[in-house]
Formats: C-alpha cells, sequence, structure tokens
C-alpha cells in the first residue's frame, strides 16, 4: 500500500486493480471541433502562428469540421460554385488536417434555398449537386481525403415542429447516395442530433435503418446563465445524462442489429455561446471534458469530439493563442490517456479513478474529483516507486500543477490528476 493521506485528515482509498474488466480508448476518443477553416475570414485564421504551433502540439487523430455559417463562407451563391482558391489556402494553411482524420460536417445550405430553417424542396436537386461538388473540391482541388461526410446538423426540431422529420430524413438518404457516388470509399452518416431524444433517434434508425456508416449526436451540460447549472451539477448530473444517452443510442442500435460507428461530435458545458461560460477553460471545463470522454468509452462510443479548438468562449486555446486549462487535458492524452481503460474503485462517491495501460507497457492514473473538497489520498496495492510524476488541473491558472514530493499528496477539489507509472514490464 502508498499511503498518501495529510496528517489529520480521513484518507480516500483508491483500489489499483489491472485485472478488472476493462474498455478501450483510442485518439478518436480524443477529437476536437474545428471551425476556423470554415470562417469568413480570407485563410489568416489558419495562417495564425499559434493556431497551427498548438494545434499541431495536439495531433489529434479525428477532427471534425464546421462552423454554423460554413456554406456562407466558403460557398458564392452568386456563382452557384465553391470558393475553391479560399478552400485551398484556408486548408492548406492547417498544418495538422494533413495528418488526422477529417469529420466534414455539411450543416445547411445556400440562404437561397432556404425556406422556414428548411430546405426548399424546389431546391432539392441544385442541393445534391453542390454536395457532390464538395466532396470532389476537397479530394480533387483541396487535395484533403475525408473519411467521414457528416451530413445535416441539428435540422430536426424545425423539421418535427412541421411534421416533416421523415423529410429531413429522406434527404439525409438522397445526400449519402450523392457522397457515394462521388467517394465510394468516404464513410457517410448524421444526422448530427442536437441531442439524442428518444423520438428523434428512433425516427432517424425507422426512416434509415443500416444506410449509414456512422451516427452521430450531441450533447452539453447547461443552459446559460441566469439559469446555468452549479459546478457540482455539472460533473455529476449532466455527465451522468450524457452517458445515459450514450447508452441509449447504443442499445437502438442493438435493437435494430445495425452496427455503426457512433460519434459524440460535439460536446461541452453551455450549450449557448452567450453570455460566455469562463468554465470552459478552466478546471470545471477540463473535469467535464474527462468524465464525460471516459464514460462515453464506457459504453462504447467510437469517438467524441470536443467543441471547439480556438475561442473565447469554448476553446482549448484561447483567442489570443494562450492554452487554457482543458487544453493540457488533451496533450496528456496524447501520450497517456489513450489504451486499456480501467475503471478502479474507491471509497469516496465523488472520485473517479481510471488506469491506461498501452501496448508497450506504458500506464497512467487518471483521477477526477467531483466534489469541491480536497480528497487526501491513498492507492492500494500500489508502490512509492511506481510512481513517476503527479500533475493537476487546478483552480485558478491555467498549466498543471506538478507535485515534487510523492510521500503525501491529495487530490484539490473539482480537479483532474494525472499519475504516471513505470511500465508494467518493470
Amino acid at each position: 500500500m502508498l499511503c498518501m493521506a495529510l496528517a489529520g485528515y480521513a484518507q480516500t482509498n483508491v483500489y489499483v486493480d489491472w485485472n478488472k474488466p476493462n474498455f478501450e480508448v483510442t485518439a478518436y476518443h480524443w477529437g476536437i471541433n474545428d471551425e476556423k477553416v470554415s470562417a469568413p475570414d480570407d485563410g489568416s485564421g489558419t495562417a495564425d502562428k499559434g493556431y497551427n504551433q498548438y494545434f499541431n502540439a495536439l495531433s489529434p487523430a479525428l477532427i471534425r469540421i464546421h462552423h454554423a455559417e460554413m456554406v456562407k463562407n466558403l460557398f458564392d451563391s452568386e456563382k452557384k460554385s465553391w470558393k475553391v482558391e479560399k478552400m485551398k489556402t484556408t486548408f492548406g494553411n492547417a498544418e495538422v488536417y494533413k495528418k488526422a482524420d477529417l469529420l466534414f460536417n455539411l450543416c445547411g445550405w445556400p440562404a437561397y434555398m432556404d425556406k422556414g430553417g428548411m430546405l426548399n424542396p424546389a431546391y432539392e436537386a441544385e442541393y445534391l449537386q453542390i454536395l457532390a461538388d464538395l466532396v470532389r473540391v476537397m479530394r480533387d482541388e483541396v487535395g484533403l481525403k475525408v473519411k467521414y461526410w457528416e451530413l445535416t446538423n441539428e435540422k430536426e426540431d424545425e423539421y418535427e415542429k412541421h411534421d416533416r422529420l421523415n423529410d429531413l430524413w429522406d434527404l439525409y438518404l438522397n445526400m449519402a447516395k450523392v457522397v457515394k457516388k462521388v467517394d465510394p470509399l468516404a464513410k457517410v452518416g448524421g444526422p448530427a442530433l442536437t441531442h439524442p431524444a428518444p423520438k428523434w433517434v428512433n425516427s432517424f434508425l425507422d426512416r434509415v435503418h443500416d444506410q449509414m456508416d456512422f451516427l452521430t449526436w450531441h450533447n452539453y451540460g447547461s443552459p446559460p446563465a441566469p439559469e446555468k447549472y452549479s459546478d457540482s451539477v455539472v460533473v455529476n448530473r449532466s455527465v451522468d445524462v450524457i452517458a445515459n444517452s450514450a447508452a441509449f443510442v447504443k442499445g437502438e442500435l442493438a435493437k435494430r442489429n445495425i452496427e455503426v460507428e457512433t460519434f459524440l461530435s460535439e460536446f461541452n458545458i453551455q450549450w449557448t455561446w452567450t453570455p460566455v461560460d469562463e468554465r470552459h477553460g478552466n478546471n470545471i471545463g477540463a473535469l467535464f471534458q474527462a468524465l464525460v470522454v471516459t464514460k462515453v468509452a464506457q459504453q462504447g462510443v467510437t469517438g467524441a469530439c470536443v467543441w471547439h479548438f480556438k475561442g473565447d468562449s469554448y476553446g482549448l486555446l484561447s483567442q489570443d493563442n494562450t492554452p487554457r486549462t482543458p487544453y493540457y487535458l488533451y496533450d496528456w492524452a496524447k501520450d497517456y490517456l489513450i489504451g486499456q481503460m480501467t475503471p478502479f474503485q474507491t471509497d469516496h462517491e465523488a472520485l473517479e479513478v481510471v488506469g491506461f495501460q498501452q501496448k508497450n507497457g506504458q500506464r497512467a492514473l487518471l483521477l477526477m474529483n467531483k466534489s469541491a473538497n480536497e480528497l487526501p489520498l491513498a492507492f492500494q496495492e500500489l508502490s512509492k516507486k511506481e510512481i513517476k510524476t503527479v500533475e493537476t488541473l487546478v483552480a485558478n491558472q491555467y498549466a498543471p500543477k506538478k507535485l515534487k514530493g510523492k510521500h503525501r499528496f491529495s487530490i484539490p477539489g473539482h480537479s483532474v490528476m494525472l499519475v504516471t507509472l513505470s511500465s508494467a514490464a518493470n
């Protein structure tokens, strides 16, 4: 036993047992959304030195391309063609795109095709043609392979209001056929549900069946102020809702014997941009994201993409290129938080601990304290000499706090701790 309790305080035991059932966490679970490549600027956003430096440092395996006004920014409605030169510039500037798998979300249509928030049926054939053009442009002119084409984005509410959900799903099916015709090797899926409400999930699956390669949905943890949820609710109840939603989606697929990949393609704390929720950039954001990723991985979800890489509201990186607290969680992830993940028992309900073991024997522990209280720690079945480094993402500072001593320590309230261990072979 390695006792790390502080004198005078009750210790919290962590029972390290690598023989317990485990779950696979891949680099796809640490996916990241990016909107800079489809922003309204001239490509300066992706040419920015800090954007490239810090995005390259994370080197995510999966990047989701999404911007609410992507079509407006990249499509010329007068010429009725994609702005190819702009796209070649903005995508070409983004160095990290050359080594990541891309999930491209086609979220809407040109304004002239819109009718009450829905696609005007009179323009469907034209819309399908510009989709075909987009697939070709990305492959042949921009020169990037798009592995996943995610079709539609949070459109189901408007269609449901007009009793036209099946029209939306039929549009999806027609879009999927177009993508497959242009690029038979691409994977197609969607529909990027606002959240996986049972009525929407069932309606989509009943209409589409297995005519997809992957299924996607979104989840956020809190409304904006003044109704915003407390920190405690966000890292407890909201995380549980997201995990249960993932289990529900997987269950509905299983009922229908549909075997496809599944992605939580957007998640973060607040479901509106304003007023800005400062928790997206601090220790609460890091804790929330760590909990969500580890929970959905346990439900067998293929991947998850946090919203989003750069910006002062949600960004891992601030607009002035300062890495915020959750950035360091994703920096940890690429080196330590991939592999076989084993949940460990603790004797405090607010402390969750998972262990990661990679094929090369490298091991690490991720500790997540959902309480506001500091918890002195005591690890069972773990010797002092096995611990290499200890870092914690805490309140009031972005970069991890590194612990120098290994004899006694505790985990601060609402924090995330990484403990790296010696190789299993040592």
